[in-house]
């Protein structure tokens, strides 16, 4: 009886206490913004005992003893210690499981710590983290799997102009731009094996659940890569091997938990010339890992503006003694800034990135992420004092995670993202179950408003249309028009105006027809054509197709399958081509892929070509009478492409590579009979290309391209190698993989093997909103042979036996418009072929890319 009343009023007592003491929680945020701070450290009491806020600026402390006071340090921000129950009285709205607590920023100037001796006591601890790398990132462990919450909003903050409209601020006061919220489950197994399913999807206005990819595309989840990749731009990560020659560390201060103690150190670029981050870095003795990360794009020019503003007012704490030093130094730390001030008006910067990472440790072994945030911003300068900004803001919650999970090769294939069926139809219950953080009043409102004017102007119908023009379909009812076919520009045609269309899904799933026309006002002719195509399975992508084309082609040009990267200037060259010979060509062919990364298509074709130009071909040199001008060819062809480990997601209902860090091969055979059919030509050809870009640190970033081909027997100009110029002087554009010197159909072999080497070496100011010149430098080497350049009559040509040689520089990002970016070049031609007037061998190039 005595145990059981004491265990009774033990249990009393002990609600008692939780009754008086429940568990303090809250927030903490900025003092000015309101902004919520991550990795904020709070300790209890002046003891030991605390925590630190997560990503989102919350904190939850459990304990029994009765908490009194907070004491709060955060880098960059002013010390805080606060007596709980004064701030309670003080904020009557408040409880002690919703405090809210503000901090107050404090000027601080970084890299402003001077070491008289010895070494900076920051680089043995980031030592240390780069030694470790491989054992702490999380995509070294194994296999694992987790589930993840992840959220993407666009905000916008106009200029207070753009605020006048009542209707416009009142939007914005009360919703989002765009809300998109996804539950996804991931399995991954090393090196880089991962699947993601999307089980659940929610996106404001639409029941299209294709943004997710897209959206969730913008969070890299390890910070312990070379780079840090982010909408297809790479940071250079400052715990990389050799970061010291290119960040700046400062250890600002320590602090200790139960596992151990955490280093915080802020790290910066010591220059301007390389796409940085700066932030703060929290590092665990605990096998010496990122336990947290805050970094933004360090080519802002408003922190070098931010560090002169905070030199100025430091001068009087340092050099209070003697008036006349703290003047002079006041007045040359003013010009700096107004120096500062006079760029950034030129170099206001259009894009800015900010992630925060956290980490947890798993059964005391692993180090894993929890928390993944990337906030984007965008911004549009309307004058000195106004601008309006677009923000991103990506969030990821990690949970259920399983390491070290039994994950089999087999349930991995090429496609790194797919959707379940039922991801679009979860119910509001569902949600509000899921979400760790409930949405906020702005969240409700935005779903609300945005999806009774998505089902009023079916938006869906918009999304749709967008999706297609990035694709290069246009959806009208049961067809896409091809846009590809609209216009055209050529030298040999001028303006081509046509149009194109497939039938699409509505029509069927297993199959579409199309077909095209196209009339060229150079040439005067109209050209035409059809294709059927048929899925036979999903597994493998195996699918049947016929063609029929009468058309226009480049003369002695080569083609590799599924060779199409839209940010490479090499389709450039379509423009300039003047050689083309008329096609009527019927093919019928099998597509699939086998071994995960090899791409296969076979076909057989019946062809007649003819030339445009004066070219004749001698079948018999010992009859020179007999030449020809048309051609009939059969042929069979294989196109090869191998590209270890590519992965594709769905993006607007359409299958789009994340492309590879390994090499990728093209391998094109093709065998003409002259015994089927109307072939007239017994021959083969094997064409061959190799492509390879790097990310060297502190080398830049090289990429060369190797391309061959092999003709074996007698056959016309049409199916030889046409040296692959793209020198025209009246639209000197320039084109990627091509000799930018040589003239179009300059060079003529049966054989040749070409390089093309480019190698970007830096910048000079990192992006400037207008131009961030990038300088490349290129060197393209090629050589070919001739099998019987008898045979080839009445067309103009040379051959390469000697081998071509050109170099050159170009200069991209001279001057930015949005994402596209021109600039120049120049190249020059040396070696055999080179000409004698000096002026001769330079060519001038006007360049063009996409980039942010």
């Amino acid at each position: 009886m005595r145990i059981l009343l004491s265990l009774t009023l033990y249990i009393l007592l002990v609600g008692a206490t939780y009754a008086q003491n429940p568990t303090l929680a809250g927030k903490v945020v900025d003092g000015q913004t309101g902004e919520s701070l991550a990795f904020v450290h709070l300790i209890v009491n002046n003891s030991r005992l605390g925590t630190t806020t997560d990503i989102d600026g919350r904190f939850q402390i459990n304990t029994r003893l009765q908490i009194t006071s907070l004491t709060l340090s955060y880098v960059g921000y002013k010390r805080l210690s606060i007596d709980l129950q004064e701030h309670l009285n003080n904020n009557p709205s408040q409880k002690r499981s919703a405090l809210i607590i503000r901090m107050q920023r404090e000027t601080v100037v970084l890299g402003g710590v001077v070491f008289n001796a010895g070494e900076n006591p920051a680089h043995p601890i980031i030592r240390k983290v780069v030694e470790n790398r491989k054992i702490n990132n999380p995509e070294k462990i194994k296999s694992f799997k987790y589930k993840s919450y992840n959220k993407f909003l666009i905000d916008a903050d106009l200029s207070e102009e753009e605020l006048e409209d009542d209707e416009t601020a009142e939007f914005l006061e009360k919703r989002y731009l765009f809300l998109m919220e996804s539950i996804t489950e991931r399995k991954f197994l090393r090196p880089d094996r991962s699947k993601e399913i999307v089980i659940a999807n929610r996106v404001s206005g639409l029941r299209n659940p294709l943004f997710t990819t897209l959206a969730n595309s913008f969070q890299p989840f390890s910070f312990y890569n070379n780079y840090i990749s982010i909408i297809n731009k790479n940071y250079l990560n400052p715990i990389s091997p050799g970061s010291f020659k290119k960040y700046f560390f400062n250890l600002q201060d320590s602090i200790e938990d139960v596992n151990g103690k955490i280093y915080i150190i802020s790290f910066e670029p010591r220059k301007r010339n390389f796409d940085g981050l700066k932030g703060l870095l929290y590092i665990h003795t605990k096998k010496y890992a990122v336990q947290s990360v805050i970094a933004e794009t360090a080519n802002l020019i408003g922190h070098l503006v931010d560090n002169a503003e905070a030199k100025v007012e430091k001068v009087d704490e340092d050099v209070a003694g003697n008036p006349f030093l703290q003047e002079e130094i006041r007045r040359e730390l003013e010009e700096d800034l107004a120096e500062e001030d006079q760029s950034s008006a030129e170099e206001e910067v259009s894009f800015s990135v900010r992630i925060q990472q956290k980490y947890e440790l798993i059964d005391d072994e692993y180090w894993f992420p929890s928390q993944l945030n990337t906030d984007f911003s965008l911004f549009a300068q309307e004058d000195a004092d106004e601008e309006n900004t677009l923000m991103g803001v990506g969030r990821s919650y990690l949970s259920e995670v399983e390491l070290l999970a039994e994950v089999k090769r087999k349930e991995f294939d090429r496609i790194a993202v797919e959707f379940n069926p039922r991801a679009n139809k979860r119910d509001s219950s569902y949600w509000a179950e899921q979400r760790p953080i409930p949405l906020d009043a702005r969240g409700i409102d935005t779903y609300q408003y945005i999806d009774s004017v998505g089902r009023a102007v079916n938006i869906d119908k918009y999304v749709t249309a967008f999706s297609a023009i990035t694709t290069g379909k246009i959806p009208v009812g049961p067809v896409d028009l091809d846009i590809k076919r609209f216009f055209d520009v050529n030298r040999y045609e001028d303006v081509r105006l046509g149009l194109g269309f497939h039938t699409n899904k509505r029509v069927s799933k297993i199959f579409t027809l199309g077909g095209y026309f196209g009339y060229g006002f150079g040439d005067g002719d109209i050209k035409y054509g059809g294709d059927f195509r048929l899925d036979l399975t999903r597994k493998n992508e195996i699918s049947l197709h016929a063609l029929y084309t009468k058309d226009i082609l480049e003369s002695a040009s080569t083609k590799f399958y599924l060779d199409n990267n839209p940010l490479s200037s090499e389709p450039n060259r379509r423009f300039l081509i003047s050689n083309f010979d008329k096609v009527e060509n019927l093919e019928f062919g099998l597509s699939f892929y086998f071994l995960k990364y090899l791409d296969v298509k076979a076909s057989f074709s019946q062809n007649q070509k003819q030339v445009t130009t004066s070219y004749q071909f001698l079948p018999d040199v010992g009859d020179p009478a007999n030449t020809l001008t048309q051609f009939d060819f059969a042929e069979a062809k294989v196109g090869l492409k191998y590209s270890f480990r590519e992965k594709y997601v769905e993006v607007f209902g359409h299958k789009v590579s994340l492309g590879t860090k390994y090499p990728v091969i093209w391998v094109n055979y093709t065998k003409g009979f002259d015994d089927i059919g109307d072939g007239m030509f017994d021959y083969y050809k094997v064409d061959f290309k190799f492509q390879k870009s790097f990310l060297w640190r502190g080398f830049g970033k090289p990429s060369f391209t190797i391309k061959a081909g092999y003709a074996s027997g007698a056959i016309p100009y049409t199916n030889l190698y046409n040296g692959n110029g793209s020198n025209v002087s009246f639209l000197p554009l320039e084109s990627a993989n091509t000799f930018q010197t040589m003239e179009l159909n300059e060079f003529l072999s049966s054989r040749y093997v070409a390089l093309y080497y480019s190698h970007e070496i830096g910048k000079i100011v990192i992006n400037r909103r207008k131009s961030v010149p990038t300088f490349i430098l290129n060197t393209n080497i090629g050589f070919g042979e001739l099998e019987n350049p008898q045979q080839h009559l009445n067309y103009p040509f040379k051959t390469m036996e000697e081998g071509y040689y050109e170099s050159g520089m170009t200069i991209k990002n001279i001057y930015k418009a949005a994402i596209l970016g021109f600039g120049v070049g120049v190249y020059y031609r040396y070696g055999p072929y080179d000409f004698d007037k000096t002026i001769d061998n330079f060519a001038f190039k006007i360049t063009s890319s996409i980039s942010l």
